[in-house]
């Protein structure tokens, strides 16, 4: 007989250049023909996907070569009147358009690089006509965190979206009968099969007919009430509620309740890192996850420490930081502090980094930021402190012009804008004077050691006197300056 049949992915697309294996099932009901059920047939689609070939008539199973995961396989009976297919993963039915966005399903929605969908259920359906064949198809988002699958066959799917990390859900796609949306697509927000986690008790009100719930430890989901579903793996419509830790098959509602467990005690075990822990729990699983899975508070950062600027500069100050949310799922607003005061308010959450600038600075100023966390917002956390302070820098060099002061000795000399503190800097000259100089509320030195370590303050002279630094800025200073012309090589420390 003659076959045809056509190959297409989720999307329509055409399986093209596809090694396909047909193996018949039974021996074929054929006179004088050697075929046995060990000899298979294995046909390459066009360009199009298509296959147009001539088999003995008989059952065959059908394999799509690989790399396609899952792997993809069918059954065929062709007669001689026409064949139709038994498909392990195609489902009576017209196929549909889902949209999804992600926004609406995934938190890090613009992280994610690839959804891959594949067919959560795999036993027999009729199909007529040309099968889609349902493989763990990937397709990337576009970035407003959307895409769309235009031929999905009604049944399960199981969804993966590739970001910071794995976020797996479940749809149910309906036939096209039970379509009512206006534009004949449906977006997959209002398909999600939220899985409940760990097997924990999960309640369906009765009056509620828009689902049915299905529970297993490992395997739980929501399938839509009305549909069919053949060689059902978990429990099958269930009428009322459904509670249970360890239920396989439940055809009715079954209650189980999880054994005691007393965690609310210290935890006696010889490590420091562990004894005396108490994280509390009434139930073997709520220890474990108090214990492993405790709720992590959101944290925020900030541009901080400090920073120094000469006084008589003007600057542009840049504050940014980043919100770390952990598991913390609620924000409120933010506020970046100056001065203790609202400088600039973190309106919307996420984003998670922030960024603003305080431009012509000219005076030390703080800055932090502080954001709402909680249900009831009433939860604050803070970053640390970023300061931005003003001074005058010490001065260092040497000159052969004694009493440098004013702003001939500012000219002069090298800059060193830092706080007060022992300070050690490198002179090379000969037939000069070393000065060193720095503001006059600072203490007296204690000690000036030469390279040799030999201590030579009192080589130095001290005098108070103005000098002009920045933009006319003037304040006293305490200069030492080497009292005879010398020659100079190595480095000094200046220790207060």
């Amino acid at each position: 007989m003659n076959l045809e049949q056509l190959f297409l992915d989720s999307n329509s697309n055409p399986f093209a250049g596809k090694k396909i294996l047909f193996t018949p099932i039974s021996i074929p009901q054929i006179s004088a023909s050697y075929l046995t059920t060990a000899d298979s047939y294995q046909f390459v689609t066009d360009a199009n996907g298509m296959i147009s070939a001539s088999i003995v008539p008989n059952n065959y199973s059908v394999q799509v070569s690989e790399p396609l995961t899952p792997v993809t396989n069918y059954y065929l009976t062709a007669t001689d009147t026409g064949s139709f297919i038994i498909s392990g993963s195609a489902p009576t039915g017209s196929a549909q358009i889902v949209v999804f966005d992600l926004q609406n399903i995934v938190m890090d929605y613009t992280t994610v690089k690839k959804l891959e969908v594949s067919p959560a259920w795999n036993y027999p359906f009729n199909f007529s006509g040309s099968t889609i064949v349902l493989t763990a198809t990937g397709s990337i988002p576009n970035i407003t965190g959307s895409l769309t699958y235009d031929a999905l066959v009604p049944g399960i799917y199981k969804c993966d979206a590739y970001g910071k990390v794995i976020t797996t859900f479940h749809i149910s796609v309906p036939t096209y009968s039970n379509i009512f949306s206006i534009d004949g697509s449906w977006n997959a927000k209002d398909l999600r099969i939220v899985k409940p986690s760990k097997g924990i008790p999960v309640r369906v009100n009765n009056a509620d007919n828009s689902y049915v719930l299905t529970v297993s430890s490992s395997d739980a989901r929501y399938i839509q009430k009305g549909g069919e579903i053949d060689n059902a793996l978990t429990a099958s419509y269930a009428s009322s509620s459904v509670s249970s830790s360890h239920a396989l098959f439940a055809d009715t509602a079954s209650v189980s309740t999880p054994a005691a467990f007393n965690g609310n005690r210290p935890i006696t075990r010889d490590d420091p890192d562990f004894q005396g822990i108490n994280v509390g729990g009434d139930t073997v699983n709520d220890f474990l996850d108090n214990f492993f899975f405790p709720f992590v508070e959101a944290t925020v950062n900030i541009n901080s420490g400090t920073t120094y600027y000469e006084t008589g500069s003007t600057e542009d100050i840049t504050v940014n930081g980043t919100i770390t949310p952990n598991t913390e799922t609620i924000f409120g607003t933010g506020s970046v502090y100056k001065d203790g005061s609202t400088w600039n308010v973190i309106a919307t959450i996420p984003p998670y980094p922030y960024s603003f600038n305080d431009i012509g600075v000219s005076q030390s100023h703080t800055y932090y930021t502080e954001i709402q966390v909680s249900s009831s917002l009433s939860t604050i956390i803070s970053s640390s402190i970023k300061h931005v302070t003003f001074i005058s820098p010490f001065l260092y060099g040497l000159s052969s012009t004694p009493g440098l002061a004013g702003s001939s000795l500012y000219v002069a000399m090298n800059e060193d804008i830092a706080p007060v503190g022992n300070k050690s800097y490198a002179f090379n000259g000969t037939n000069t004077y070393l000065y060193f100089a720095y503001p006059a509320s600072y203490p007296d030195l204690q000690h000036i050691l030469d390279p040799n370590l030999f201590q030579v303050l009192g080589s130095t002279t001290q005098v108070i006197a103005p000098v002009v630094g920045l933009s006319g800025y003037t304040t006293n200073y305490k200069i030492y300056q080497w009292q005879t012309l010398a020659d100079f090589n190595g480095t000094f420390q200046f220790q207060f």
